[in-house]
């Protein structure tokens, strides 16, 4: 099954959490984290994390589980697509715990009028 954790691509102008989150409380064994980069101002630099939390307070105990920095240009014709086995890869991510949760977060997004396309969905 495919599970989008940003509902579909998402554009954003500043650092922060990326809208949308996926619960993986009921998601037990491995899965594959996919990550796509469909747009970044030329001349931007953009740092990207998976983060998981397991608290009740979504994400008052995140964990950057992953860290990508993606340079721009780049567009939708010529997109980045990168992912990660949760076995292998991000072993300590926590899914099938109560409350789990994963989100993208921008940590860095800097250049002249800087814009993020950005999306990441879970394969199980």
């Amino acid at each position: 099954m495919l599970y989008s954790i940003t509902n579909g691509l998402q554009t954003v102008t500043s650092t922060g959490a990326v809208p949308g989150t996926l619960d993986t409380s009921a998601m037990l064994g491995p899965f594959t984290a996919k990550l796509t980069v469909a747009g970044l101002t030329a001349g931007s630099i953009a740092i990207i994390g998976l983060e998981d939390t397991a608290s009740e307070t979504p994400f008052s105990d995140a964990i950057a589980q992953a860290i990508w920095q993606v340079t721009g240009p780049v567009s939708s014709s010529a997109q980045i697509d990168t992912s990660l086995v949760s076995e292998y890869q991000i072993p300590g991510c926590r899914s099938g715990d109560e409350n789990s949760k994963l989100r993208l977060y921008v940590y860095k997004l800097t250049g002249s009028d800087p814009s993020l396309t950005v999306g990441a969905e879970v394969q199980q």
